[in-house]
């Protein structure tokens, strides 16, 4: 069975590049409280100090969940961050970032479990 090739000349664009990039610096103008900024430290600095994380999360990954919650508040329609949002995205941002040690991995304990039970043990600021 050959599959044939489609050609692309159809494709239109969906947003222009300028709608980007104006969506890209109102994400960096989303306010992030200094309080939440802590949390996002602590939660990164919760997996580098973890018995189950080789290697935890480094300071790049403590930018991008910072930007992520940026985002998705934007997303919601807000021009602040709320803890939700750190919540939200801090599996998705965190976990394929981490290297399990050998003794989790052999306990079939996951990054999106650590994670997880690091967020639920570190308290939420209240604002």
């Amino acid at each position: 069975m050959v599959l044939q090739e489609k050609k692309s000349s159809n494709l239109e664009p969906v947003v222009e590049e300028s709608t980007i990039l104006k969506m890209q610096e109102d994400v960096a103008q989303i306010d992030v409280h200094q309080d939440l900024l802590g949390y996002i430290v602590e939660i990164t600095d919760a997996t580098r100090n973890n018995s189950n994380i080789t290697l935890g999360a480094s300071p790049r990954a403590t930018l991008a969940l910072t930007r992520a919650a940026q985002a998705n508040a934007y997303i919601k329609g807000r021009d602040y961050v709320i803890p939700d949002d750190i919540k939200d995205m801090v599996i998705s941002v965190i976990a394929h970032r981490l290297i399990m040690s050998p003794e989790a991995r052999l306990n079939k304990q996951t990054a999106h479990s650590v994670v997880q039970s690091i967020i639920e043990k570190i308290k939420i600021p209240i604002l």
